[in-house]
């Protein structure tokens, strides 16, 4: 061996200056984990990493000079290779003698572990490895202990020149650390040049680690990318595994159960093996027997306490820890936690006293200690016991239910089962996860049947310890950066040799951007794969929510290979879960309450609905029930002493008599809609029929879905027929709850991207075994949206969920008529998922009247008589038929809450009203006292100047309506609705929109349009620049016209090209004309040639527009006329020789063609004043009849 060699494996910090020479210092932290390491030493391998040992694992550096100085003085110290065979055998003689003595029944494998270090002896190949051995068989079952041992005894016999073994679990070292803590550990363990060195934790260890181990046992050394090199020169090198030899007579090879838990890089460097038995009930006695023995001695020695022991004892025990497969290390703690500790704080209580006599023995299934006159309980045996397979899988039989879920874990354990023989007979074996994922409602028994899971592997030797860890969100995600990871971690690592169960874990991915939840999920898939052969991961939560969540991560789903449904609890699996629950407190359920109990589950228990149905309907029905009793006693008591205290009858659970539906008496509070009251009434019979044939156990298949559309204006009382709708399916048992869900557009819609499918299914759960009614739902569709935005979303997802849930659940669509039936056309499934529809009509004067008092009652107001009748009169004025904004039910509201407050000021100024007047409502609190009929629009008309055919045409109409008008009241035949739409044909300025006006007030005063409004528009107004918007704006326009007069001047541009939009507006006008014939006039208007070419180009419209008026052109005459009202409108007046001015400009304007008319004249007028205003500015002082005289100068515009 060099010197360079031999120095720095005398001296390690030689090899640590060159690393430091080579990185630098990394800081104080890894300052100080060198300062920690030290050799383990002591009777047990440590559950610690190396890289955070105890004060004494490893030797610092001063200590490490020490000894070798002294190895200086003394010699440098080596292995005893010079001993002659003879002295071998007999040395390893002895001390296989004492080994016997100490690590009972396992003669063989200690036969096997002196082999593997004697031939090392023999061999005297001094410098190299000296052996390679691998060390297994089931925990407690000496092999620690055994090695401790030996290394001592080499060294007592001079063998060997260290007493001491180190250990080293490489499981614990991660990537980060490789390079770090794990070279500087390695340095530590190989700082004495001589030794044995334990490895455990290999078979979850990283992959470099391994990579660095397998050089140790192939090269004997391995050098690091740095530099470093660690020599396991004269080492032993050991491989520690607890698990069991499965198979028989395996001769000197390695089994196969075993050889498929080491990393190949390591199994074929082994040299020699053994292999520990588990213990029998015998050895298991005797050590238990020494163990209690040195236990007693020394708590005589402290405590002064005098212990006996029935010899009962140890075989008992014995029998009983051997169930647990834990062997010495159940010894050990049974010894150290269940006797001496107990004992220990029994003498510090005073229940025992200095040379107290102490009997230790079994009472009954106790371990008890007794002085004569005091029992101590030190252990309940039950707790110790390990429980069989066949004891868990009979709780798991006696679970209510689940019988999918039972068949599922039966089918698990023979897969398991089926392993573990193919790994017995040496097959070949596929490693198997077992992490589980548990779906379905809460109060399902998911929680149940992960503690029986547990247990279960627990039992079947798949899990060391069988701990259920429940966790959350909160349990797994920090509060600041970079907690999660360790907080996860901790929980991890509480969970392994057990069960992880993470209950709704699909909050850990509710978005993409919770950082913190996601960090939980990459360290929870890190932390199975590091620990995948002792901790079983379970995830519960709702269905859907999963399904998401697996795939939040593209790691989940391939490591949770079993997903299983828990279905909800049928009615009959609740009534057993309750009667076991009152039997549990205590209780008896009368059994006359039985059925009706099934009942009440089968009407609570609402399928899909994922909140409080299954056990927690169980427990919260049986806890109401518990103080419904206690209230139910109380009052008894005291008139019957023979109340049953513990019993609980029918009442106690609300179940009794019920009361009938009665549909008309519903129906009475409803004023009108006598269209929609039939629909319901037919839909009543029809289920009826369906039930009686039912009860008469005849089936037939007529079933149908009872989703509908409410169409019709606001206020027209749609929610509250869709609140009497949800009652009756609820009494009628259609529906479990009956309960009215109300939203709009907002409560279903999201504003980012796939938040809409979760918000509508949100609502719709809330509705489930209710009436889901979605207003105005026709807003869900986004026109002129690349792929229909959020609101297509959200009416896909709507259309999966109503057929899903169509059993549980009745949808109601409302909106107005047109727009309804658009919408119903945006998604094909939704029509024939909607086959119902009622149209609700606008109420008429009478009944919104009636509606009024109804409602003034319920505020506890009173309607004069008086008004009753003159509100009929209001309301028909009012109320327009297909105004669809602020009528109907919102009309008679609005109404009523001005009255109330124009009450209130009325009887506040008037103090001296009698008291009966303080709730009363009369005619001037509503606004509307009697009027005088005042008809001017003739008068208006008769003031026109000229047109004189226009007026003979606009009375001979006033005249027509105003006799077929008398005709009704007196009941004479009427000659048939007229068409009143018309066609002004003119010039412009011949007084088309004046005469418009004029009509729009003789109709109103006629009472043939409810106002005298008149919407003047053109093309501008009605045509959009985009497809499909051209509809939606001629369509506001005309809403806006409704109960008047639209009056669209230029009628003819409509036309436009032929790729226009206008034609769309003329198509719209046209239908709306048919829709709303008796609440609107159009009037079209423009010249003459051009509207006889735009009534040709459609074939309705000539027909729809009897009715043409020809407006001709002023004469001078007439346009003189004008001239002087608007110089008199406004102040003026006009000489003799300034009309001869007009009349000779208004001659020279009419041999134009396209002459002014009355616009000209206005123009003319007002470019007059304008003359006359510079005119008159520059006089000093002006006269009266200057300042207001119109000059024939001013109208030629001569100064």
């Amino acid at each position: 061996m060099s010197l360079q060699k031999w120095l720095r494996i005398v001296l390690p910090e030689i090899q640590l200056i060159d690393f430091i020479n080579k990185e630098g210092f990394r800081g104080n932290k890894q300052k100080n984990v060198m300062q920690a390491r030290k050799t383990v030493t002591g009777g047990s391998i440590p559950n610690s990493p190396l890289h955070s040992p105890t004060a004494s694992s490893i030797p610092q550096s001063s200590s490490a000079v020490n000894e070798v100085v002294k190895d200086a003085r003394l010699g440098i110290k080596s292995m005893a290779l010079n001993k002659s065979n003879e002295e071998l055998d007999q040395l390893f003689y002895e001390i296989e003698q004492v080994l016997n003595q100490q690590i009972l029944g396992q003669s063989r494998y200690i036969e096997d572990l002196l082999t593997s270090f004697k031939k090392a002896f023999l061999a005297r190949n001094k410098g190299a490895v000296q052996n390679k051995i691998l060390l297994c068989g089931p925990s407690g079952t000496g092999k620690s202990r055994s090695i401790h041992k030996l290394v001592y005894e080499l060294y007592n016999k001079k063998l060997i020149p260290y007493k001491s073994v180190s250990t080293i679990d490489l499981s614990q070292y991660g990537e980060k650390d490789i390079h770090t803590n794990f070279i500087v550990d390695c340095s530590a363990l190989f700082s004495y040049g001589i030794g044995t060195v334990c490895f455990t934790g290999f078979e979850r260890a990283n992959s470099e680690v391994l990579n660095y181990v397998g050089k140790l046992f192939k090269d004997g050394y391995f050098r690091t990318p740095e530099g470093i090199v660690v020599s396991a020169s004269d080492y032993f090198l050991v491989l520690y595994l607890d698990s069991e030899v499965k198979e028989k007579n395996i001769g000197r090879q390695i089994p196969i159960s075993i050889a498929n838990k080491l990393p190949t890089n390591l199994m074929r460097e082994i040299q020699s093996f053994a292999y520990t038995e588990p213990l029998t009930a015998e050895v298991l006695a005797k050590i238990l027997q020494e163990k209690l023995y040195q236990s007693a001695s020394n708590l005589q020695a402290k405590a002064q306490l005098t212990i006996h022991f029935d010899e009962e004892v140890f075989p008992n025990l014995a029998n009983r820890i051997l169930s647990t497969k834990k062997y010495g290390e159940a010894v050990e703690e049974f010894v150290e936690d269940h006797f001496t500790s107990v004992l220990i704080e029994a003498r510090a209580r005073g229940q025992v006293n200095a040379n107290s006599e102490i009997t230790i023995m079994m009472k009954d299934d106790d371990f008890v200690a007794t002085t004569g006159t005091n029992t101590i309980l030190l252990k309940t045996i039950p707790m110790i016991k390990q429980e069989s397979l066949d004891d868990v899988l009979a709780e798991l039989n006696e679970l209510i239910g689940l019988d999918s879920v039972k068949s599922f874990i039966h089918e698990l354990m023979q897969t398991v089962k089926l392993q573990k023989q193919r790994e017995e007979y040496g097959g070949k074996v596929t490693p198997m996860a077992l992490h589980m994922v548990y779906t379905g409602n809460p109060g399902t028994g998911k929680t149940t049947v992960a503690r029986l899971i547990s247990r279960v592997l627990k039992a079947m030797g798949l899990l060391s310890h069988g701990q259920l860890i429940e966790v959350a969100r909160q349990d797994l995600v920090g509060e600041y950066v970079g907690s999660t990871a360790v907080k996860t971690n901790a929980v991890i690592e509480s969970a392994i040799g057990g069960v992880l169960f993470v209950d709704e874990a699909y909050t850990l991915a509710r978005e993409k951007h919770d950082s913190f939840g996601l960090e939980a999920i990459d360290t929870l898939v890190k932390g199975m794969e590091d620990h995948r052969d002792n901790v079983v991961v379970i995830l519960a939560g709702y269905t859907g929510e999963m399904e998401t969540f697996l795939g939040s991560n593209p790691g989940l789903r391939s490591r949770f290979p079993f997903i299983i449904e828990f279905p909800d609890y049928t009615p009959q699996n609740m009534l057993e879960i309750m009667l076991l629950t009152a039997k549990q407190r205590d209780y008896q359920i009368d059994p006359t309450a039985h059925e009706g109990l099934i009942e009440l589950f089968d009407q609570k228990q609402i399928p899909g609905r994922n909140d409080s149905g299954n056990g927690r309907l169980v427990r919260n029905l049986f806890e109401e029930a518990v103080r419904k009793q206690s209230v139910r006693i109380s009052e008894d008591s005291a008139n019957n002493s023979n109340v049953k205290l513990n019993e609980l009858i029918a009442s106690d659970f609300g179940i009794g008599i019920k009361k009938a539906f009665n549909l008309e008496a519903e129906f009475e509070h409803i004023i009108g809609l006598d269209n929609v009251k039939n629909f319901i009434r037919t839909l009543e019979k029809q289920i009826l029929a369906n039930k009686r044939r039912k009860e008469a156990g005849i089936e037939t298949t007529t079933g149908q879905t009872l989703n509908i559309i409410f169409s019709g204006n606001p206020g027209t009382g749609k929610t509250t027929f869709a609140r009497t709708l949800a009652s009756m399916l609820k009494e009628m048992e259609i529906l479990k709850r009956g309960h009215l869900i109300e939203v709009d557009r907002s409560h279903l819609v999201a504003e980012y991207v796939g938040q809409t499918a979760i918000k509508t299914t949100e609502v719709v759960q809330s509705a489930l075994g209710g009436v889901l009614f979605i207003d105005e739902a026709y807003s869900l569709v986004e026109e002129g949206t690349v792929g229909g935005g959020f609101g297509k979303e959200a009416i896909d997802t709507l259309v999966r969920l109503i057929e899903n849930h169509r059993e549980n659940l009745v949808v109601i669509l409302a909106g107005y008529t047109d727009e309804m039936e658009k919408f119903l056309k945006s998604n094909p499934g939704l029509s024939s998922r909607f086959p119902l529809k009622i149209e609700f009509p606008d109420y008429t004067s009478e009944q919104l009247a009636q509606m009024t008092e109804v409602i003034a009652k319920s505020k506890g107001f009173v309607i004069a008589e008086d008004v009753t009748t003159a509100l009929v009169k209001y309301y028909d004025k009012k109320q327009i038929p297909g105004k669809n904004d602020s009528g109907n039910g919102r009309l008679v509201r609005n109404t009523l809450e001005e009255a109330i407050r124009k009450q209130s000021i009325r009887i506040v100024e008037n103090p001296d009203l009698d008291v009966e007047e303080l709730t009363r409502l009369r005619l001037e609190d509503f606004n509307i006292t009697a009027v005088e009929k005042k008809e001017i629009a003739l008068k208006e008309l008769e003031q026109v100047i000229g047109m004189s055919e226009v007026k003979k045409f606009v009375r001979s109409l006033s005249a027509q309506i105003e006799v077929a008008k008398k005709r009704k009241e007196l009941g004479l035949p009427s000659a048939g609705a007229q068409t009143l739409h018309m066609v002004f044909k003119g010039n412009p300025g011949t007084g088309k929109t004046m005469i418009a006006r004029i009509i729009a007030k003789r109709f109103k005063e006629l009472g043939v349009i409810k106002t005298d409004t008149l919407v003047e528009t053109d093309r501008s107004g009605l045509v959009a620049g985009y497809v499909g918007q051209t509809a939606l704006k001629t369509r506001e326009v005309l809403d806006s016209a409704l109960g008047g007069v639209l009056f669209i001047d230029e009628a003819y541009a409509l036309l436009g090209s032929g790729n226009d939009f206008g034609q769309e507006a003329i198509d719209t006008i046209v239908k709306f004309m048919d829709d709303h014939r008796d609440n609107i006039i159009v009037i079209l208007a423009g010249y003459d040639e051009d509207m006889e070419r735009f009534i040709d180009s459609n074939a309705g419209l000539r027909s729809r527009f009897p009715t043409i008026i020809e407006f001709p052109d002023y004469t001078a005459k007439e346009l003189l006329q004008i001239s002087k009202l608007i110089f008199k409108s406004k102040g003026y007046e006009i000489s003799e020789k300034t009309e001869q001015a007009l009349l000779d400009v208004f001659h020279i304007e009419l041999q134009k063609e396209n002459a002014g008319n009355g616009r000209f004249a206005r123009n003319l007028c007002e470019m007059a004043i304008r003359n006359h205003a510079l005119r008159v500015s520059v006089i000093e002082v002006p006269t009266v009849k200057e300042l207001v005289t119109i000059m024939p100068e001013d109208i030629m515009g001569v100064e």
